[in-house]
């Protein structure tokens, strides 16, 4: 039985991850699809507790026309700065970005 679970987890899957962001001060989660072995998701989701730390150079952010003083962030370019920090896992997609607000402090 314990050899047909280590087996199994040498396989290749692709799963929902939740993985935690913090872009300068704001935290929040966002749900991946994510491909890599068993052993790699089943790792990450029981040992990762840190967020990946991102800055606003990290990704693409456009202002919103919704909210005053809120950013959107780009899909593409938040998918490519998680997996350069997630290398363990091919990140295939992205679920839902909250909008996010910074504050520029004028030198």
């Amino acid at each position: 039985l314990i050899l047909w679970y280590l087996t199994k987890l040498s396989y290749t899957y692709t799963s929902k991850v939740p993985i935690s962001v913090n872009i300068e001060g704001n935290k929040f989660k966002v749900t991946c699809i994510a491909e890599g072995s068993g052993y790699k998701l089943f790792s990450y989701k029981l040992l990762r507790k840190s967020d990946i730390q991102l800055s606003m150079r990290d990704i693409q952010a456009t202002p919103s026309v919704i909210n005053n003083d809120s950013y959107v962030i780009n899909a593409y370019s938040l998918q490519n700065a998680i997996s350069v920090r997630v290398t363990d896992l091919r990140i295939i997609s992205i679920g839902e970005i909250p909008e996010i607000q910074i504050s520029y402090s004028q030198p």
